[in-house]
Order: structure tokens, then C-alpha cells, then sequence
């Protein structure tokens, strides 16, 4: 949500006026209007899958992390053995959970992560052509882990002793890093696994953060009042984002990538320059 409930009675005013709330690579543009009552998100219910919310929910998450500032991190996949596969979201919520502690235990210190469950049709073993969920994660400031230790940890979180596969690579470029997860976080969950069996066990949550206060998120940037000069920048660049986008409607909207850095940039030096 670009403007918080508080920030939102804070600037009422009489008249429709627009506000930006700029957080690393993502702008988001907000509209006050005085004679609509503004309603707080309801209670969310059982997470069905990686619906579009989730998947736009995810994508707003990783533009708002300043990844210049990541020194350094880990991109780690899991993958659930045939002995194991049939896990629910009680389960795999428990099994990140072991595996991360038992990664803290072996650094010594406390981590800061992201994480994507994400659904494939296994190519081989006694469940080939199922849809079986695997790990994706991404562990910030974190020095290269052995490929055993992974191995080792996850075995640990699972309790299983048959084959299994993990995967990591080391990150030193926060923006390479910032393109890996922005490439799973995208990917939408394929249609045709609804009509799978081994599927019926999706509920729960598909994406998520572990330990929130030690990723480095962008400062978030509120740009109040913006004038009509910088509603066209935004509004300018959200035409080169969305095809059929109306400009002047006073829609609200969000943008993220470079491009949106770039605007909210230009936009807190205005703001700078104008209350010197």
C-alpha cells in the first residue's frame, strides 16, 4: 500500500490531490480523494496458489530492496525428494524454517532471506509427470555455503535419506542477484497443474521474507502534493510501461523497475530544490 492509513488522514485535504511514495525501484502514485471513504484491507483468506496479487505483491517486495547495497549472498534450490513429495503447507512452512536455522547455526549469525515455492512436472523417478514443489531462495550478506552444508541442512529439515538434489551459486552483484529473483518471482504458476493430483496440496503462502530487518530495503520516500509537472513525469512514464494507459484521469497506479528509480529520484530533488 503506497500510503499508510495515518499518512492518509495526515494529508486530507478538501480538494483531490496526488501523492508518491518512492522505495528504491518501485514508485507508487496515489490519489487523495476527500469525498471517498477509504476502507482497510479485509481479513486474507487461504491462499489457493501464486495468483496474480501474490506473484504483483512479490515483484513490489524486490523493487523495494536497494540491491546496490547487498555485499554479498547465496541463491539456493531445494527440491523435495519422491519419499517426501507429498508435503503440505504446514510441512514446507516447517521444513524453511529447519533448514534456514540450521544454515544460522553453521554461520554463527542471523540472516536475512527470500523465498519462492514454486511448482514443476517431475522428469523422473516413481512420480514422473506430477507437479511437486521445490525452493527457491535467496540469502542476503552471506558468505558462500558449502554445497554439502545445503545438502546436509535440507536433509536435516526434511528427515528423508533417499537422493536428493540441491542446488546453490554465490551472489557478489546485488544487481545479478535483483535479476535471478525477479525471474522466479515473475514466472506465474502454469494453469494446467490445477488439473494435477499432486497439486491439491498447494495452499499456503508461494513466496515470502525471512527476517525482514536484515535485508536492506530502500528508504521509503514519501513525495506529498505533487503539482502538475510531476504528475506528467509519472505519468509519462507510466505510458511506456502500460499500453492503455489514460493520462489525466487521476488514477492511481505502480511502476517499478530502473525507470521508476529514476522518476522518484528526479521527483525528492524537485521536492529538495522547492523547500530548500
Amino acid at each position: 500500500m503506497p500510503l499508510t492509513p495515518s499518512e492518509r488522514e495526515h494529508f486530507k485535504m478538501p480538494e483531490k490531490r496526488c501523492h508518491a511514495v518512492w522505495t528504491g525501484d518501485l514508485l507508487e502514485v496515489t490519489y487523495l480523494n476527500p469525498h471517498k471513504q477509504y476502507r482497510r484491507p479485509g481479513k486474507r483468506g487461504i491462499v489457493k496458489g501464486f495468483t496474480p496479487a501474490a506473484r504483483l505483491r512479490m515483484l513490489r517486495t524486490v523493487a523495494s530492496i536497494c540491491w546496490d547495497d547487498m555485499k554479498r549472498g547465496v541463491f539456493i534450490t531445494l527440491t523435495y525428494p519422491d519419499e517426501v513429495a507429498t508435503r503440505t503447507n504446514k510441512d514446507r512452512t516447517r521444513d524453511k524454517f529447519l533448514f534456514l536455522r540450521y544454515i544460522e547455526n553453521y554461520l554463527g549469525k542471523q540472516i536475512g532471506a527470500l523465498w519462492r515455492i514454486e511448482w514443476e512436472k517431475r522428469k523422473s523417478g516413481t512420480r514422473t509427470g506430477q507437479y511437486t514443489a521445490h525452493v527457491h531462495m535467496l540469502c542476503f550478506n552471506c558468505p558462500f555455503i558449502p554445497k554439502e552444508v545445503v545438502r546436509t541442512g535440507w536433509r536435516s529439515a526434511l528427515g528423508a535419506d533417499g537422493p536428493l538434489i540441491t542446488w546453490i551459486d554465490g551472489m557478489k552483484d546485488g544487481r545479478k542477484a535483483a535479476r535471478y529473483v525477479s525471474k522466479y518471482c515473475a514466472k506465474a504458476a502454469e494453469k494446467s497443474v490445477l488439473d494435477n493430483a499432486s497439486y491439491l496440496n498447494i495452499s499456503g503462502r508461494h513466496w515470502g521474507v525471512h527476517r525482514r530487518d536484515l535485508i536492506p530495503f530502500a528508504w521509503r520516500i514519501h513525495l506529498p502534493l505533487l503539482n502538475d509537472e510531476d504528475i506528467a513525469l509519472c505519468e509519462n512514464l507510466a505510458s511506456t510501461v502500460f499500453a492503455y494507459f489514460a493520462r489525466g484521469t487521476g488514477v492511481g497506479f505502480s511502476v517499478f523497475g530502473t525507470n521508476a528509480g529514476k522518476v522518484g529520484a528526479e521527483l525528492f530533488q524537485r521536492m529538495i530544490d522547492k523547500h530548500g
